[in-house]
């Protein structure tokens, strides 16, 4: 059995193939982040609309920080220095006064959000998959 080794490959591919990458990268990143930000909106607490609005992309008070490969999103509504939606997201304490979830808890209506969004995400990355190999089919530089 021969045995091959190709030195620095990781940096050879990284130099090569970002312009492959740069373009589907954002787009998956800026599909997924409001997906998961669309599923953070339907479990919201009813009662408390700035929460609400401020989980879409552009939102008031909304996070959504891009980097190269990540894209850090959320919310920041505080009053008094106390962040709504960290408190209604981790604590067993605060339930839905109305609507269809009336007198569940919303705990978790954040952080659960991204496994809910699971099938978006998998289109979002299969959409990922296409543009990428659209653009090394196409030689893109």
């Amino acid at each position: 059995m021969e045995k091959y080794e190709i030195k620095n490959l990781d940096k050879a591919i990284a130099r090569l193939s970002e312009p492959l990458w740069t373009k589907p990268m954002v787009n998956y990143f800026d599909r997924a982040g409001i997906s998961v930000l669309d599923e953070a909106k339907r479990e919201s607490p009813v009662e408390t609309a700035r929460t609400r609005n401020s989980l879409g992309k552009g939102g008031a008070s909304n996070i959504w920080k891009p980097g190269k490969d990540s894209l850090e999103i959320g919310s920041n509504v505080t009053h008094r220095n106390f962040s709504y939606p960290r408190a209604l997201d981790e604590s067993d304490r605060y339930h839905h006064r109305d609507g269809p979830r009336r007198g569940q808890q919303t705990k978790g209506f954040f952080s659960d959000a991204p496994e809910r969004a699971a099938s978006a995400l998998n289109k979002a990355l299969d959409t990922f998959k296409r543009e990428t190999l659209t653009a090394w089919l196409k030689g893109a530089t």
